[in-house]
């Protein structure tokens, strides 16, 4: 009887810790984070100016990002809400998130994190926001950071588009986008493995040497939306932490894991 008695708690157990660990991971998006080696690039811009085209040398260090663009699905599970106007589409929740301000993405950013056990990125303090970068939390990507894991890094083959010379087999853009963002991962990735880096929406990306009273938000990778020439990895735009938009939407950085 006691012999039997410690099977069937050890299986209970068994059973018990194995339903937790499926279940960690799959909600843990850190799955599907790709890791970056850091080094040094030339990029297209000055990232203390993003309206400023003069080309430097920029060091980033080692972190991760995610293969995908933050989907519908993802951002609703966190948040509760799809601020996205697509509705009643086959592939609505795999479709990238839109209409989200700058707030919206640090609130979803630090409430992620805090559900997958991890460290808060963003804090308001003396009436801005902050990032420290020494958290494993969930954060936006810098502007060197996006641009280094669009141009490939250290595994770059040159290519004009992320991924390709060609914008239709990589991104989604105003000839081939039907007139909406379309379902994350339907295109050929870049070398690092990232899909839509160029097209679908365009990504938010944080500048902390923006010299305003917060970090400039810049919108990087073209979309649905742009003309192909919009959708290389050199064109930017700078927006507002209040700015929501189709055709706008984030990726997940973390700086370790």
């Amino acid at each position: 009887m006691k012999r039997i008695f410690t099977i069937l708690f050890s299986s209970v157990i068994f059973m018990i810790f194995s339903k937790n660990t499926f279940a960690q991971k799959q909600t843990s998006e850190s799955d599907n984070l790709v890791f970056v080696k850091g080094g040094t690039f030339l990029p297209t811009s000055d990232t203390k100016n993003p309206n400023d085209y003069k080309q430097h040398r920029e060091t980033v260090e080692d972190f991760y990002i995610s293969k995908y663009e933050v989907t519908v699905d993802l951002y609703k599970s966190v948040t509760g809400k799809n601020p996205t106007s697509a509705r009643d589409t086959t592939d609505e929740m795999r479709r990238p998130v839109e209409n989200i301000s700058g707030y919206d993405c640090i609130d979803f950013l630090n409430a992620l994190g805090r559900l997958e056990g991890f460290e808060e990125c963003y804090s308001f303090k003396n009436g801005k926001w902050t990032c420290d970068f020494s958290k494993n939390g969930y954060r936006l990507p810098t502007l060197p950071e996006w641009e280094y894991a669009a141009l490939r890094g250290s595994l770059s083959k040159g290519y004009k588009y992320s991924g390709s010379d060609k914008i239709s087999e990589v991104g989604w853009y105003d000839e081939n986008s039907g007139g909406h963002a379309h379902q994350v991962g339907l295109l050929k990735p870049n070398e690092l493995g990232l899909y839509d880096m160029s097209g679908n929406v365009g990504e938010r990306c944080w500048n902390p040497s923006y010299k305003g009273e917060n970090p400039a938000h810049v919108g990087l990778g073209g979309c649905w939306i742009f003309y192909e020439g919009y959708c290389t990895p050199n064109y930017r735009f700078v927006t507002t932490e209040n700015y929501t938009g189709e055709g706008l939407g984030l990726r997940l950085v973390r700086s370790k894991k």
